[in-house]
């Protein structure tokens, strides 16, 4: 069943598809479009593309072309990306080339100082203005001493339900518009979710518990009386659940164990059409010396679809979450990574261990990207709505570890490369005819899916997931 909603549907078109229950027709409807929609509420802002001559005509030669390539696409894609720094570099990467049948969401992180602060309006607007393709996303952000668990529930300002809907609220005074393909995503539940903890272990900031969560994404899609009900992204935090995690048996039981919370499960269905579980894979896992594609990619099935394969495993005794996560389930890989150009100092990081040169950190989006498909494409109908999340996070990395940080300007430019690999790589993978293998961009003379770290070791740790016992 077709998911995707281009961003000038109406409200109750959004609603309907993204909860995964409409069917009909794909015609858009014929109001017309609200001026004020045009509007972002940045002072002497122009209006966004969409709103003017940049969108095809009906019955213009520019509209059949678009409605052809859309016509050719056999399936449809829905990519997220979280970012933490440099999104202008990304958006233009995919906007001078996009996936034909891909519908991009694009989070855009809050102020810096203050993170209970969402950025100007005209941040987000430049999504926007890439096009019906491009969706802005912003981000709730609950970790850390300036975001919203400890510097707004904590603080008394309210409950989780207030900050569900007071973020709504100011997400409406920048003009984010549920009716325009306009979003929110929740970063994130994590460990304390899983176990239903009160507390975290720096003692200061409140767990993330199930009735709190559920609490909170009930305001964040219901907003204040009057609102547009908003459907929305919610991140599965990668804490304590590394590719390097040591017992997995026990996160396995955590795990099962929030599975069979079925209450929650049941809120979660069409409040959170995108669950995006962030399955950071570690390079010190794959890329082993001398092995195949092949291996390397039912490794990362492994850990990349390790909760979907539980759910899987869990048959009828986890029904909410398996309905839900059919929907739902998306896997967040590595996109920008830690590039380091080179060397290979001791490093660990929460997004998983990516320190390796520029040309192998593009060879592992490619092999991700591979192997996400891949799995979709044996486990999932052929007209299935695709999902795939990215982290894009780059970070300038010596190449020793005493070393200095690379040049800026030798930095700069391999952030705008592995931006641009990241947009071939889904093009490839998400155009008309598109399958895994054209993740390995071989037409271009290299096969991206080559990628050889020294000293990478496989794990069989995360095989454990596609049983329930």
């Amino acid at each position: 069943m077709r998911r995707r909603c281009l961003a000038l549907l109406l409200t109750m078109c959004l609603a309907l598809v993204i909860a995964g229950g409409a069917a009909g027709s794909d015609e858009p409807a014929e109001s017309p479009i609200d001026p004020a929609l045009c509007e972002d509420g940045t002072e002497g802002a122009p209006a966004p593309a969409y709103c003017g001559d940049d969108v095809p005509e009906a019955g213009t030669a520019e509209a059949a072309a678009q409605a052809s390539t859309t016509a050719a696409c056999t399936k449809r894609v829905e990519i997220v990306f979280w970012t933490a720094n440099r999104w202008r570099v990304l958006m233009d990467a995919l906007a001078a080339n996009p996936a034909a049948c891909a519908d991009y969401y694009i989070s855009i992180p809050p102020a810096d100082g203050n993170n209970t602060i969402l950025r100007a309006g005209s941040v987000y607007r430049e999504v926007r203005d890439l096009g019906p393709q491009f969706h802005s996303v912003a981000e709730m952000r609950l970790g850390g001493p300036t975001a919203w668990a400890r510097n707004w529930v904590a603080a008394g300002n309210g409950t989780w339900y207030d900050a569900g809907v007071e973020f709504r609220r100011k997400m409406a005074a920048i003009n984010f518009r549920p009716e325009l393909g306009h979003t929110w995503l929740l970063n994130e539940f994590d460990y304390t979710t899983r176990r239903d903890q009160a507390v975290h272990a720096d003692g200061l900031t409140p767990g993330y518990t199930r009735t709190a969560m559920r609490d909170l994404i009930r305001g964040l899609y219901e907003g204040a009386p009057g609102m547009v009900p908003a459907p929305g992204i919610v991140e599965i935090g990668i804490s304590q659940s590394h590719q390097t995690l040591t017992d997995v048996p026990a996160y396995k039981e955590q795990m099962k164990e929030w599975l069979l919370d079925g209450d929650f499960w049941n809120d979660m269905a069409g409040k959170v059409p995108w669950l995006a579980h962030e399955v950071y894979a570690d390079t010190r896992r794959h890329g082993v010396p001398g092995s195949r594609l092949e291996e390397r990619r039912g490794h990362l099935f492994d850990y990349q679809q390790h909760l979907f394969e539980l759910v899987r495993a869990g048959g009828s005794r986890v029904l909410p979450a398996r309905a839900f996560f059919k929907e739902a389930f998306m896997p967040f890989t590595n996109g920008g990574g830690y590039v380091a150009l080179g060397g290979d100092p001791p490093f660990e990081s929460g997004h998983g261990n990516t320190q390796v040169p520029l040309d192998q950190m593009m060879r592992f989006v490619s092999e991700q990207v591979n192997a996400v498909e891949y799995y979709a494409e044996r486990h999932f109908d052929a007209a299935a709505t695709r999902r795939i999340g990215f982290s894009w996070q780059p970070v300038n990395n010596p190449r020793s570890p005493d070393g200095p940080e690379v040049p800026g300007p030798e930095f700069e430019a391999a952030v705008v490369q592995q931006a641009a690999h990241i947009a071939a790589v889904l093009a490839a993978t998400y155009g008309p005819g598109g399958t895994s293998k054209s993740a390995c961009l071989r037409e271009t003379g290299t096969d991206w899916c080559a990628m050889q770290r020294p000293g990478a070791e496989f794990t069989d740790a995360w095989e454990l997931f596609s049983v329930w016992k």
